[in-house]
């Protein structure tokens, strides 16, 4: 693979502090604290081939940088005017920076990278239309959001790390490597559950579940206290008119704080329900038996997910009916509304959950 990289161009650019690519081929290493060389290769000697070592060469440890590239403070510095005067000029191809902008080592040359290729788009047209970033198939239509609106194409080398070598060297023995550049060819289905793995599985989905179940019964429990609150006197429908008002207020009154904390507890539930979603959907289609007592946990979740919903509906169709005795009753029947619609989206979540 070395030997490949180095028969693609007369210069080469590597943050490895190893001799490997100058080692595989007939390419002179030039650190990049020798300046002259570094002219010389690259501008001058347009016979000679080199690579050229941007963060030091262990055989020379006085050249060596620990830490990332700080090109955006060089500006008057013999490295920014190499990439202006003269890589920017030519189409670069970027090989093994597939984390792109992420890369702790290669991202901050990737963004002064792109930020001069943005500036000299803007100031001339002597520049390549674009450059080039291998990237591994599954990984082309996220690198594609991140490079877009700029001159920087991901390509695909193939599904996974080993298609690398070969789709280098295919580059450079014939110039046509052929791996699909179609994101859809690497979205494959996923994997069934292997059978070892099953309970360390069901470890976080079982955990989940119990956390989900307590925040249900705290609502329940909120729940309780609102029902409870809103029960009105005995024959108050029979009370005289201001009686009847005095006693509406002071019950809507009454309601703010309870149906504030059911709001609460329903959120809290929608989010619980939410983290156990993705472990308990990693479990689909399993028939263990092992799972029996996980899926019943789901069931249980599931009912008093209904019994939640079921009473809360109740509670806002008495708590409407109230509100045409006094617009007190307005913001908690709002209220309650809104934990109405919360709470059925999280029953349709935890129906739709696998249940054996």
């Amino acid at each position: 693979m070395h030997t490949a990289i180095c028969k693609l161009n007369r210069i080469v650019l590597t943050t490895n502090y190893d001799c490997l690519l100058e080692g595989s081929s007939r390419h002179k290493g030039v650190a990049w604290v020798d300046t002259q060389e570094v002219r010389r290769v690259t501008q001058i000697d347009q016979r000679q081939r080199a690579v050229i070592h941007l963060h030091g060469v262990a055989t020379r440890p006085e050249t060596v940088v620990l830490g990332s590239w700080q090109y955006q403070s060089l500006e008057e510095d013999i490295t920014a005017q190499f990439w202006q005067s003269v890589l920017l000029t030519k189409r670069l191809l970027f090989i093994g920076c597939g984390s792109g902008l992420h890369d702790p080592n290669i991202g901050p040359a990737l963004e002064f990278v792109r930020q001069r290729l943005r500036r000299q788009k803007a100031e001339s047209t002597d520049n390549p239309d674009e450059h080039y970033i291998l990237v591994r198939g599954p990984d082309l239509s996220d690198a594609r959001e991140e490079f877009r609106g700029t001159d920087i194409v991901p390509i695909a080398y193939g599904a996974d790390y080993p298609d690398l070598e070969r789709f280098l060297i295919e580059l450079a023995e014939n110039g046509q490597p052929r791996p699909s550049q179609n994101v859809h060819t690497y979205r494959t289905p996923p994997r069934s559950t292997p059978k070892l793995g099953l309970l360390d599985l069901a470890g976080p989905a079982e955990e989940a579940l119990q956390a989900a179940l307590d925040v249900a019964r705290r609502a329940l429990q909120a729940l309780g206290q609102v029902e409870r609150r809103s029960a009105l006197p005995y024959g108050v429908d029979r009370w005289a008119y201001a009686d009847q008002l005095y006693i509406h207020e002071r019950t809507a009154a009454s309601l703010a704080a309870p149906v504030a904390r059911l709001l609460d507890e329903a959120t809290a539930l929608d989010l619980a329900v939410h983290d156990a979603d993705v472990p308990i959907g990693r479990l689909t289609g399993q028939q263990e038996h092992n799972l029996a007592a996980l899926f019943a946990l789901v069931g249980e979740l599931g009912g008093l997910c209904k019994d939640l919903a079921e009473r809360v509906r109740e509670r806002i169709g008495q708590v409407r009916a109230y509100s045409q005795l006094t617009d007190d009753y307005r913001p908690v029947a709002a209220a309650l509304q809104e934990i109405q619609n919360l709470v059925e989206d999280i029953h349709g979540t935890v129906e739709s959950l696998p249940r054996a």
